[in-house]
């Protein structure tokens, strides 16, 4: 076996420091924002399709190493702005943090008035991208039995783990810290959704709520979250994707196909809870055909619509693939 590490995805950006290539970096991050804004598809996924996924995680790293601890603490910020790629760094939350405050109000009002072709969307999106992540693992060469226990556990996890997990909770102030630090990992894997995970956590509508409704003291929090999961988990990341990195990347793809079921557009809510502020959200709910919908609530599917949304996500993953 070739001691060379498997590579997945190509760095396509131009390491010469001039404007048009942190331009594209900054273009890169807008998507990759806009991919962690929705629970549907990731960054990291973004980031591999767009080859920066690499020199992504490389960087991360660095801003967490000790020498760059040192290089601070000795104030060499030229030298530790070299070291952590920082004009790269700096390109790329640029353009995520643009899209998360562009976003989030859109998201909100489309979750509220339609939400069934929006959550088709991410059906889409995620369908396409764990594709797009298979096809790569099988260009590594031969699919093992590793690779396909791993692909069943991370299937496993992602759906059992949907199925016991409320959709809301009553959040509170430190709520917004660990799902920022939790969140936060998986904008570093090609196949997790950080907003997948927010809503998981019950965390997803407060999040958005606060970037829409610049809440100050929460949005510090889960900034502060953020940057401890950052700092931390992209150690552990690089050495799984280095020491095993076909074994990783299929329980990837098997967390984003386990998630599917999560983000089918039509549910019946078999139970409510009462939140603190008086108002009823569903608790439990379960899968059903966009005619079963109709006939219990009685309303529009927008079966028609949903169907054009999901494809047009399709569309925009192999189309985004096949120019990277």
């Amino acid at each position: 076996m070739s001691n060379k590490e498997p590579h997945f995805g190509v760095d396509h950006v131009d390491q010469k420091k001039d404007l048009k290539s942190y331009l594209g970096v900054y273009v890169r991050g807008i998507a990759m924002g806009a991919a962690d804004v929705v629970p549907g598809v990731s960054g990291g996924t973004i980031a591999l399709i767009t080859g920066i996924y690499d020199r992504f995680i490389n960087g991360l790293k660095a801003a967490g190493s000790a020498q760059t601890l040192i290089e601070l603490k000795n104030m060499n910020f030229k030298g530790m702005f070299q070291r952590i790629d920082g004009l790269f760094l700096v390109s790329l939350f640029a353009g995520i943090l643009t899209a998360i405050v562009g976003l989030a109000g859109l998201i909100t009002y489309l979750m509220e008035y339609h939400p069934h072709p929006l959550w088709a969307f991410f059906m889409g999106l995620v369908l396409a991208s764990s594709g797009v992540m298979w096809k790569d693992l099988k260009q590594q060469g031969s699919i093992g039995v590793t690779v396909v226990v791993m692909l069943i556990a991370g299937f496993a996890l992602a759906f059992f783990a949907g199925r016991m997990t409320p959709q809301s909770l009553d959040v509170q102030n430190w709520h917004f810290f660990a799902g920022g630090a939790i969140a936060i990992c998986a904008m570093m894997l090609p196949g997790v959704s950080g907003s997948f995970l927010l809503l998981m956590m019950g965390l997803y509508g407060a999040v958005l709520n606060a970037v829409h409704n610049a809440a100050i003291l929460q949005l510090a929090l889960f900034a502060g979250g953020c940057a401890v999961g950052l700092l931390s988990f992209s150690h552990l990341l690089s050495w799984c994707l280095t020491r095993f990195p076909k074994a990783s990347y299929a329980f990837l793809i098997g967390l984003m196909l386990g998630a599917l079921e999560k983000l089918w557009p039509w549910k019946e809510v078999l139970q409510t809870r009462i939140k603190s502020d008086g108002t009823e959200v569903p608790l439990l709910d379960r899968a059903v055909s966009p005619f079963e919908f109709e006939r219990i609530y009685q309303v529009s599917a927008n079966i028609e619509i949903s169907i054009a949304a999901f494809a047009v996500a399709i569309i925009a993953i192999v189309l985004l693939g096949r120019k990277s």
